[in-house]
């Protein structure tokens, strides 16, 4: 069991978004799998991979129609505040108002 556990949460980590989301359920279905698997996938629930900062400014960019983070944000941190199964966070400071957002 440790093995194929290992190999669903290498699975899991390459693949995130949903595949982690099915790996922190795991984690808490000890009443039901062998603790090889429920033990494994546990690291998903408090350790989510983080996404690449190019990914993350790519996105941002294309759902604010901009080329660069840097026309809509003076100060934007690569260094992510949270991380869960299908985004993350990061402190960003408008350009426009100087206000500190969430993005």
């Amino acid at each position: 069991h440790e093995r194929a556990a290992q190999i669903l949460l290498d699975v899991a980590m390459r693949n995130r978004g949903v595949f982690i989301k099915v790996g922190q359920h795991m984690a808490s279905m000890d009443y039901i799998l062998p603790d090889a698997y429920v033990d494994t996938m546990r690291v998903l629930q408090s350790n989510a991979p983080l996404s690449d900062i190019r990914d993350v400014e790519a996105v941002i960019c294309q759902e604010l129609g901009i080329r660069d983070v840097e026309e809509a944000f003076e100060d934007f941190e690569p260094k992510p505040l949270g991380a869960a199964s299908l985004a993350q966070v990061h402190r960003a400071q408008l350009k426009e108002t100087g206000e500190v957002v969430a993005v």
